[in-house]
């Protein structure tokens, strides 16, 4: 144990951050709560939040799309946009999250009775 606890000071004092988290790619733009999935990126969230003088409640942790801004494994992002409809996943790691268009009383003509139905799911769920 005095191994494991001597080798973290010495790490942070040399000034190297061990990675917490599985790093996002770039260029893509994840989700919060997708990003959260991945691993330890809260503060990460609330730095980029707190850059873009955005509040750091839970809804824009969640909820927010961010871009991924390294390439070498190194998990920096950027606030993109709040989703006020909810932030879905785009799929693979090789494609962008995104935000719903679509919620319960939406009127645009390309918001389906399906994307209704999935806005309602959302909201039942407390996903927002």
């Amino acid at each position: 144990m005095k191994c494991s606890i001597l080798s973290i000071a010495t790490v942070l004092a040399l000034g190297v951050t061990p990675s917490l988290a599985e790093s996002c790619d770039a260029p893509w733009e994840w989700c919060g709560w997708d990003l959260l999935r991945r691993g330890d990126y809260e503060e990460t969230i609330k730095e980029a939040l707190t850059n873009a003088d955005q509040p750091t409640d839970d809804r824009h942790i969640h909820q927010s799309l961010f871009r991924c801004l390294d390439t070498d494994d190194n998990g920096n992002i950027e606030f993109a946009s709040l989703c006020e409809l909810g932030c879905a996943y785009g799929g693979s790691a090789q494609s962008d999250d995104y935000c719903y268009k679509c919620g319960v009383l939406s009127t645009h003509e390309g918001c389906s009775v399906h994307d209704k139905f999935n806005a309602q799911g959302r909201l039942n769920g407390q996903d927002l």
